[in-house]
């Protein structure tokens, strides 16, 4: 969520609010601490969209064509209420459902690639296709040293990613694949695409290197990444209520319990420390790019 403009009076704020909504751009007005209203835009990639209609509006506010947008406005929210109701009914129906897998094009794709790619190496038993994967090569990394990162400093820099894709039995690649449908498609229906895709990247980086740092190159999957979505859903969720993000409380604890049941060694091996950096850096993340601690961080 970030802000696109500043405006005088409160009911032109809440008419632009309206208009941007009759296209489809979910907003939020805040007072700041000048007097003014802050429009804030709640996905990062609708803001082009965004300026430019605040841009027209701002120059003419008190153009009468502005005022159809609120009876539009007010339908729209109409239609999310009875939608919400529907949601926490368990009713959803098929074509609706349909629609919103069509929104998350990302999320569906990283379920697909990472059903595939575990197929492709019959869960880790093709080290042919596994080795070409991991961090490393597994035949590198027993001719050097095992931490030396030595084929991606050979320009192979798609090993700091690939390791997400390959899970090493059914438990592993369902637990995780439930666990991207359910906040993959939080984030990419609220922040768009493309907010996903750098958090995708930032968590499998960040945990493949700290796994591979701490205990070499044979582990796979999107724990990882799953930790760190999340923790940035979790305190991101926590500290801006207006993206609507919303993991529950029983989520949490079944998540906290189960990264304490493997650091403690309960669960056999796990890639503890693919799990740790991925949940610090999700948290982090989830924190700094809060308005209301950018603000604060700012002085403002």
């Amino acid at each position: 969520m970030r802000p696109i403009g500043h405006l005088d009076d409160e009911a032109h704020a809440r008419l632009c609010a309206d208009v941007l909504l009759t296209a489809e751009i979910e907003s939020e007005i805040e007072l700041g601490g000048d007097g003014r209203w802050i429009i804030w835009v709640i996905r990062d990639d609708a803001m082009a969209s965004a300026r430019e209609i605040f841009a027209r509006f701002a120059s003419d506010p008190r153009n009468p064509g502005w005022a159809k947008s609120s009876v539009a406005a007010r339908s729209a929210r109409e239609r999310a209420a009875a939608e919400q109701v529907a949601r926490d009914a368990n009713i959803v129906e098929p074509a609706e459902q349909w629609r919103k897998n069509t929104r998350t094009p990302l999320t569906i794709a990283l379920i697909v690639a990472s059903i595939g790619v575990t197929l492709a190496c019959d869960f880790g038993q093709r080290s042919d296709v596994f080795t070409w994967l991991a961090v490393n090569g597994f035949d590198t990394e027993q001719r050097g040293d095992p931490r030396a990162f030595t084929d991606i400093r050979q320009g192979q820099v798609w090993r700091l990613v690939t390791p997400i894709f390959v899970h090493l039995n059914g438990i592993h690649i369902l637990f995780n694949m439930m666990w991207m449908h359910t906040l993959g498609k939080m984030i990419e229906q609220r922040q768009g695409w493309t907010t996903l895709a750098w958090l995708m990247l930032a968590f499998a980086i960040g945990s493949n290197c700290a796994q591979y740092l701490d205990n070499g190159a044979h582990f796979g999957g999107m724990s990882g990444v799953i930790y760190g979505l999340f923790g940035y859903v979790w305190i991101r969720g926590r500290l801006d209520r207006a993206l609507g993000y919303e993991l529950g409380q029983a989520n949490v604890i079944l998540m906290i319990v189960w990264f304490v049941l493997c650091y403690q060694g309960m669960a056999g091996p796990i890639a503890n420390s693919a799990h740790g950096a991925g949940l610090v850096l999700g948290m982090a993340w989830g924190a700094l790019s809060s308005p209301a601690i950018r603000r604060k961080l700012s002085g403002k």
